[in-house]
């Protein structure tokens, strides 16, 4: 949109592992704003979204998928290359609205209702500026 302002997207898949744990897809988009000194940049991001726990294990202790709403707050130090490759290293959390829902989770205790859960991460992208 601008030097200072964009609009971006993330989709991601955590494929099951042998033992149907996992088998999560999160799509989330929204701001990013922040500034550019010559080849760095520094951004911060709100992106809400959606959160489906799909995975065997899930399914088979909840009875179905569940898909809830989420929220991706975060900052982003990038460095970009005079051809439009740029490195990003990005850190934030992800807020996972569960509301009164109540889930059942083999390593937790029997029943759990989480609520708001607040969960850190953090990512390393190789990117191209269009």
């Amino acid at each position: 949109l601008s030097d200072h302002f964009a609009i971006e997207a993330e989709g991601a898949y955590f494929p099951e592992n042998p033992q149907d744990n996992y088998g999560y897809t999160m799509f989330l988009a929204g701001a990013r704003a922040g500034w550019r000194f010559g080849q760095f940049g520094v951004r911060a991001t709100a992106r809400p979204g959606l959160l489906h726990f799909g995975g065997g294990t899930f399914r088979s202790h909840n009875g179905s998928a569940l898909t809830r709403a989420v929220l991706g707050l975060g900052v982003a130090l990038e460095l970009h290359s005079p051809s439009g490759l740029l490195l990003r290293l990005d850190s934030g959390a992800l807020a996972v609205f569960f509301g009164s829902r109540t889930i059942r989770v083999p390593a937790l205790e029997p029943e759990v209702t989480p609520g708001t859960t607040w969960n850190r991460h953090a990512a390393l992208a190789l990117g191209f500026r269009l």
